[in-house]
């Protein structure tokens, strides 16, 4: 190699060199591309600052040529590594608050916009999470508070499962009988069945998944609002069919009105 090296003027190199430039940021974009041939006798003729550069695209891999194609623990794609700095961006933004300013000056690489994704997205994610967690809460602390042991650690999906056929052998909270399903709640846990699905996607890093839900989609902000307003919906549902509170049903939906975003 390096004898063949020695054969190859300056702005030979330089064009060899600029060629592994192309092919680094090919493979950065998930492109399997490598320099298959470079022979500066086919440069000639060529207008200055021309390269022939033959590449092969697509083929798979050696394991040395592998080992070449540098991964990235942020993601493999440009999208998943935006996602990966909009998680990491959020958790900034929340540590620094409260610093003085002059502490807060250096720019990290997930203060670009542009190294993260769309704000209306980022804003999706964060109603999707934090609706999700609320739910669990509420599913959990009723059970516990109805009586129900043992039952109550597991995550949404067996929560959902287990809510209300446990809750129909316990007393209501006003004493007024045995805890039921209220009407509309079969609707509302169609919503919260997909809430759930996309929360597991986004806590457990399914980028692909989590990216392609939002895709075509014509405004994500109101697609993570619809589910928002599916988890305010099931906390009336359920101080309903548990007898929770000395609100009547109509007062408790208008309680719960404060708390909807149009």
């Amino acid at each position: 190699m390096e004898k063949e090296e020695e054969k190859l003027t300056e702005e030979e190199k330089r064009a060899f060199e600029f060629s592994e430039e192309i092919c680094t940021i090919l493979r950065e974009n998930s492109v399997k591309v490598r320099i298959r041939e470079f022979d500066p006798a086919k440069q000639g003729g060529l207008k200055p600052g021309e390269i022939v550069l033959t590449l092969r695209v697509g083929r798979k891999m050696s394991n040395k040529e592998r080992g070449l194609n540098k991964t990235k623990y942020a993601g493999d794609s440009p999208n998943d590594i935006k996602l990966w700095n909009t998680y990491v961006y959020w958790a900034l933004e929340k540590a620094r608050f409260g610093q003085a300013k002059d502490k807060t000056t250096t720019q990290a690489i997930v203060d670009d916009p542009d190294n993260r994704i769309k704000d209306d997205i980022s804003l999706a994610l964060q109603i999707i999470i934090f609706s999700a967690f609320a739910l669990e809460y509420r599913l959990k602390r009723v059970l516990i508070d109805r009586g129900v042991k043992g039952k109550s650690n597991g995550n949404l999906d067996p929560l959902l499962d287990i809510f209300w056929k446990e809750l129909k052998k316990r007393n209501r909270w006003d004493k007024k009988g045995k805890c039921f399903k209220p009407t509309g709640w079969d609707n509302c846990e169609e919503d919260l069945r997909k809430l759930v699905k996309l929360r597991n996607k986004i806590v457990h890093v399914n980028y692909l998944e989590t990216l392609s839900f939002f895709s075509g989609k014509e405004n994500s902000l109101k697609t993570a609002l619809r589910y928002y307003h599916s988890f305010i919906k099931a906390m009336g549902l359920i101080s309903i069919g548990t007898g929770y509170g000395v609100l009547s049903n109509e007062e408790v939906e208008k309680e719960l009105e404060a708390l909807l975003v149009w």
